[in-house]
């Protein structure tokens, strides 16, 4: 007489491969996205020219694709514009203006999501680790060139402070405005002076070589 299954040894092998069928789906979704990831920096390298990983891989995470990479420059101009809580009309209008410089053209992807950045706050994060983006591309830079566009960029986050106007066009930049305009340059310059600092390390220079800079 042929003795009954084990009703509990035949859950405990359904339970086994539930459990690894599971898992084999887990990792082919992992795999699935590792790949889309990848993917996506190799179209930010193409379009950027950056090779650095790092970089490629903390833009990805943020969001940015081949159609929108080319707006990260204008990020610091959109969190000193939103630095009062709103964007005026006329701090819209430079932004998008100055977007239209860098290729951000009416009607492509790009141009859209700069108008829901300008409708909708970015994230605080999101503004903080772009502009540690920057300070980090630009301390690949000649320190000529380096310079020259850390102003042009602190320069064009003043006047969107002061795009708004105001009696007779003499609007003064609010604490707000220069709060975050203060925090754009600071980034810029920790940059800098970790791009110098690398640069001292890589060479081995003395210690009595420092100079003011």
């Amino acid at each position: 007489m042929e003795m009954d299954a084990n009703p509990l040894e035949d859950l405990r092998r359904s339970n086994e491969k539930q459990y690894f069928l599971k898992k084999e789906k887990e990792l082919l979704e992992e795999l699935r996205l590792q790949a889309l990831r990848r993917s996506g920096r190799t179209a930010l390298a193409e379009a950027t020219g950056i090779a650095d990983e790092e970089v490629l891989r903390e833009l990805h995470d943020l969001g940015y694709s081949r159609e929108t990479v080319n707006l990260f420059y204008l990020v610091p101009l959109l969190q000193v514009a939103w630095s009062e809580g709103f964007v005026t009309s006329r701090e819209r209008e430079l932004i998008v203006g100055v977007a239209r410089t860098h290729n951000i053209h009416e009607g492509t992807g790009g141009d859209a999501q700069l108008q829901e950045w300008l409708r909708e706050k970015p994230s605080e994060q999101f503004f903080v680790r772009t502009n540690r983006i920057i300070s980090t591309l630009l301390t690949a830079l000649a320190p000529e060139e380096r310079s020259a566009s850390s102003d042009r960029l602190v320069a064009l986050c003043t006047d969107v402070a002061s795009a708004s106007g105001g009696f007779l066009g003499l609007r003064k930049v609010s604490d707000a405005e220069r709060l975050a305009i203060e925090g754009v340059a600071a980034e810029l310059e920790r940059g800098h002076a970790a791009g110098v600092a690398n640069v001292i390390a890589s060479k081995g220079t003395p210690d009595d070589s420092g100079e003011n800079e």
